[in-house]
């Protein structure tokens, strides 16, 4: 978080843009905790499992796929059992297995 550039915090859930410029210009004064980023309006319920301050994450969070997609979307229910064990990959626009750079293509 302290270290973060304004286009990354933008990236961030929970994160908006008042609240990143707020967060760069705070950190010229020192580093920021968690308090701090609450006090600037950051919606820490969905921050918290994309940041670290001063290396370290708000709770002992469970780093699981299923555990945070319930968290974030605030579900009670739990995910049916066909979905819950599954994991999951980010999509990718590149084949990642076969691609090499001779591929990249320029557009002019």
């Amino acid at each position: 978080m302290n270290r973060a550039s304004y286009d990354v915090l933008l990236r961030v859930p929970g994160i908006g843009y008042k609240s990143a410029g707020r967060i760069v210009k705070a950190r010229r004064f020192g580093s920021l905790g968690f308090e701090d980023l609450r006090k600037m309006g950051v919606v820490l319920k969905r921050a918290l499992y994309f940041i670290t301050c001063s290396g370290k994450m708000m709770y002992k969070t469970k780093i699981e796929e299923d555990y945070i997609t319930r968290n974030l979307l605030n579900t009670k229910e739990r995910l049916p059992d066909s979905v819950a064990g599954m994991n999951y990959q980010q999509l990718s626009l590149f084949d990642d297995v076969n691609f090499t750079g001779n591929q990249i293509v320029t557009m002019v």
